[in-house]
């Protein structure tokens, strides 16, 4: 017994049928054809000259603590973030690169804010692999971080020159602010231990003076002094305790500037550089393959559409199509079409001319 054969295997000639019917059809009608596909693309290629390029340019910086510890530890990751956007992204540092770089030059001179946040958008900062999260150990080996910088523009050369304007102010400002941070603090600590010895210098003088009046005296007294000498010495202990503690911290702060200087402490150092294309502008030779792809894809989608909608009469099958009974047909022959819609337009041009 033979195999039934599918139902769609059975219709494909017929399948087949119906598209050289419709791409006939289409043909009868070339320049509506045509004239669609190459609108069409004609379109497309506008589009994609009208798409400005993109490029993005990246810097990655690497964070690292030297092989000390000093006392004013690095930031953690969500501070490390805000201290870059701090410098990068502030008013005065994006207008004075907006003007350096002439950038966004109609926005900014119709509002300043507008052309700010939209320099903002086209800078992206990142942390990556950070260690600062954890607290350092006695032991343990010196915390790092990655930090990516980066910035669209439709111009390449431009956006490696503005990410490198950015992170040079980045690494400006972290020497800068870094130093800064270290020389206030030495100052505060000098004072300080400069207000303990004097304190202590006091303290001296007055337990010299209850020393002279406790010879002077004598019974009760001389006892009572002694209780104020003891009391005095007291306050001297602590006093030259606060004095060596803050010794001992000017010296550490001393030794972080030596290690600052040295690169022995916090660094920030640029690692590599990168320029990513986001969008690239079309050559001649790729524009004109593309428009040969989209013609031949429009060419198809129009004579689908044009031949598949278009129910005029040209063949007795066309007739069977729509369900009426097909008797015959004639043969073509000299003047068949005289006063035909084709006849009388072709006449009419040709009047014209």
């Amino acid at each position: 017994m033979p195999r039934p054969k599918d139902p769609w295997i059975a219709d494909e000639p017929r399948l087949v049928a119906v598209v050289i019917a419709v791409t006939l059809r289409a043909l009868r009608r070339p320049i509506l054809v045509f004239g669609l596909a190459i609108l069409a693309t004609l379109l497309v290629v506008s589009t994609l000259l009208r798409r400005a390029p993109s490029y993005e340019a990246t810097l990655y910086f690497h964070m690292s603590e030297g092989n000390v510890q000093l006392s004013n530890a690095p930031r953690p990751v969500r501070r490390v973030r805000e201290y870059i956007a701090d410098v990068v992204l502030n008013r005065r540092q994006l207008l004075d690169v907006m003007g350096k770089f002439g950038l966004y030059s109609r926005l900014l001179k119709a509002d300043p804010q507008a052309a700010i946040a939209s320099m903002r958008d086209d800078i992206e900062i990142s942390v990556e692999h950070n260690d600062f999260i954890w607290d350092r150990g006695p032991h343990d080996p010196p915390r790092a971080a990655d930090i990516t910088l980066s910035y669209r523009s439709g111009d390449a050369q431009r956006a490696r020159a503005v990410v490198h304007e950015l992170g040079d102010a980045v690494l400006r400002a972290q020497s800068d602010a870094r130093s800064e941070r270290l020389r206030l603090s030495r100052t505060a600590i000098v004072a300080e231990r400069d207000h303990a010895q004097a304190e202590l210098r006091t303290r001296q003088e007055e337990l010299d003076r209850l020393w002279l009046d406790a010879g002077r005296m004598k019974d009760e007294h001389a006892l009572v002094v002694r209780v104020q000498i003891g009391e005095v010495q007291e306050e001297m202990k602590s006093a030259a305790g606060r004095v060596q503690q803050l010794d001992q911290r000017l010296a550490d702060y001393e030794f972080a500037q030596r290690a600052e200087s040295e690169q022995a402490g916090l660094q920030l150092v640029l690692l590599d550089e990168d320029l990513a294309v986001l969008a690239q502008p079309l050559t001649t030779f790729k524009l004109v393959v593309v428009a040969i792809a989209m013609l031949g894809m429009a060419l198809v989608v129009f004579v689908g559409v044009v031949g598949g909608f278009d129910n005029r009469i040209y063949r007795g099958s066309d007739l069977e199509a729509q369900g009426v009974p097909v008797f015959g047909e004639v043969a073509r022959f000299g003047g068949d079409d005289r006063g035909s819609y084709r006849a009388r337009t072709r006449r009419h041009w040709r009047k014209r001319v």
